[in-house]
């Protein structure tokens, strides 16, 4: 239920090592706040940058693992963090996360949902 909501799990679809922004938690920060641990990071990445790769929803994953890579054009783009159902989380590069992008994984082919945004 949780990965066809598309709702991340800490620890698994994030974590220490990726930024809010990645996942989709950014309505959970704040930029008006005086300093925290990471704020000058978060800070940066919200105003000067933008975040490479970006968790999303894909549809057509009957046979994947968690941690199964992702191709567009043959190139590695991502990889998935959760599956249930035919359904999956994946962190993959921005450029690869708009709705109706078709990934290739070694197990045949997904379709991108959704950006997951919380």
């Amino acid at each position: 239920m949780r990965v066809a909501r598309g709702v991340p799990a800490f620890g698994v679809d994030f974590g220490d090592w990726t930024y809010p922004q990645e996942v989709g938690l950014k309505r959970m920060l704040s930029f008006s706040k005086g300093c925290y641990l990471g704020q000058e990071v978060v800070y940066m990445l919200e105003h000067r940058g933008r975040p490479s790769r970006l968790l999303v929803r894909l549809e057509g994953a009957d046979g994947l693992g968690r941690g199964d890579a992702l191709f567009w054009q043959g190139e590695k783009v991502g990889e998935t963090t959760s599956v249930a159902g035919g359904k999956a989380l994946a962190l993959v590069k921005a450029s690869c996360a708009q709705e109706g992008v078709a990934l290739h994984s070694p197990r045949g082919l997904v379709m991108v949902k959704e950006r997951v945004e919380w």
